[in-house]
């Protein structure tokens, strides 16, 4: 059994997906892939027989696994998840183990492997590896009934193909993860995260004020209000269906 130091209450956990598989999900629940579905990183494959969430990055996981179509965040209801069957993920092991003699492999290619093929031994740094990695896993299928909200995103608004571009680290997770998961609540249509949003991606205006205003132009006009977004084609929002409660 895991013993949380601290506290998963105050834990918001998202799974980042394509529309189509989220509409499988909305109905059969969140599994995890199996052998049947392939998954999005070959040369870095996912377990199996778990689920991955994020408190930080499932704009990014979502954008990944859309390239033909629209992406789609799931939020979970922590309070309805098993934490017996949550796990770390296996990047936190190899990250957190490093310059340290825990785990074998003399490459970051065996040392994941190894922590991925061993995650159940690792129960104990569950919590770490959501606060410091903000990653997870869950052996198990999360039900429909603890989704407890989705939205649809347009996968080629600059908002979302910007947040395709983390580097997901110890270290980022330290210095940005704030401001990945005020992108991830943004995109959820949640008001309150305008400036970090801006400054992340550097449009923050001199006024203060004037932060509502230049996320709107960008979301109409992205290339104007950042002109670093121009090679992106002009679409009227990143975000399709707003957030909706399942």
């Amino acid at each position: 059994m895991m013993d949380f130091d601290f506290d998963l209450t105050n834990v918001r956990l998202f799974h980042g997906t394509s529309e189509t598989a989220a509409r499988r999900i909305l109905k059969e629940g969140l599994s995890p892939r199996g052998l049947s579905r392939e998954t999005a990183w070959p040369d870095c494959p996912s377990r199996t027989d778990a689920v991955y969430l994020t408190t930080s990055y499932a704009p990014y996981f979502a954008a990944q696994a859309s390239e033909d179509e629209n992406a789609d965040i799931l939020e979970i209801d922590v309070s309805m998840l098993d934490t017996d069957l949550m796990y770390p993920d296996e990047d936190y092991i190899e990250q957190a183990t490093r310059g340290k003699d825990i785990i074998p492999g003399s490459t970051m290619e065996e040392r994941t492997e190894f922590s991925r093929n061993n995650l159940k031994r690792f129960a104990a740094f569950t919590p770490q590896s959501i606060k410091h990695l903000g990653n997870c896993t869950y052996f198990g299928t999360i039900r429909p009934e603890a989704i407890k909200a989705y939205a649809v995103l347009n996968s080629e608004h600059p908002l979302v193909q910007w947040a395709m571009e983390p580097l997901i680290t110890l270290a980022n997770q330290r210095m940005c993860g704030h401001r990945y998961r005020a992108l991830t609540h943004y995109l959820m249509g949640e008001s309150g995260y305008e400036k970090e949003i801006a400054q992340t991606i550097n449009i923050l205006p001199a006024d203060p004020s004037e932060v509502t205003r230049v996320l709107k132009l960008m979301e109409v006009s992205p290339h104007i209000a950042c002109p670093w977004m121009s090679d992106f084609p002009n679409h009227s929002t990143p975000v399709l269906v707003p957030a909706r409660k399942v």
